[in-house]
């Protein structure tokens, strides 16, 4: 069954990446059906050169949000635009849900969250280390000392109090050139080779320890 997909944050370095993944990969998912937000007009012009739909669109305004769900017939949406801003997401999860009862289809949000919601000194618990584990209940426990986290589990309740599905993906560090039609450069490579560069020298720490961070 076809689907058409909108995906937020198109064109950053790992979502870039997802879309032309997507349309290189899966031949079963037409351009016509891929519909990608971006902020700038800059954006929007790069991105249409790929052939699909691109939609300059304020994920905060929700009955604009809500119009071009409904008028695209968008049943899956992978958020990828904020890891961090749950008033970004509901939105979102708002239009799936008047889509599903307009359409009488089963809608999908997949949301990008951040690794650094399970550092241990994030507030994540050293016990809780394996995806057998009751991460979800964890993660509700631990939400309110840490944002990601926060969002998350209320990403997920919410969708499946509006019955729309939710999917929370997890990303680690990415790096390497992308293959997107704005940004292919990553965030932590780039930047600390631009930082030794400019010092003149590259440091070693003695201890291999993870600093978390809003955004992995």
């Amino acid at each position: 069954m076809s689907r058409n997909i909108l995906i937020t944050g198109a064109a950053g370095y790992i979502v870039g990446s997802i879309v032309a993944n997507l349309l290189s990969k899966h031949p079963e998912t037409t351009k016509q059906q891929v519909f990608a937000a971006v902020r700038t007009d800059e954006q929007a012009k790069a991105l249409s050169t790929l052939g699909i739909n691109v939609l300059k669109v304020d994920l905060s305004d929700e009955q604009t949000v809500v119009n071009e769900i409904s008028s695209h017939k968008i049943s899956v949406i992978v958020h990828a635009a904020n890891s961090i801003n749950p008033e970004l997401a509901l939105p979102l999860i708002n239009a799936l849900a008047k889509q599903k009862e307009s359409a009488g289809k089963p809608t999908h949000f997949i949301h990008t969250s951040g690794l650094s919601a399970f550092y241990a000194n994030s507030g994540w618990p050293r016990t809780v280390n394996k995806d057998t584990y009751a991460v979800f209940e964890t993660e509700k426990e631990f939400a309110d000392s840490y944002p990601i986290r926060k969002t998350d589990v209320m990403v997920i309740e919410y969708a499946q109090a509006q019955g729309v599905t939710p999917f929370v993906i997890v990303p680690s560090i990415v790096y390497g050139r992308g293959t997107g039609a704005w940004n292919q450069l990553s965030v932590m490579v780039p930047g600390l080779t631009q930082a030794s560069l400019k010092l003149g020298r590259v440091y070693k720490f003695d201890e291999n320890i993870a600093r978390p961070s809003n955004k992995p």
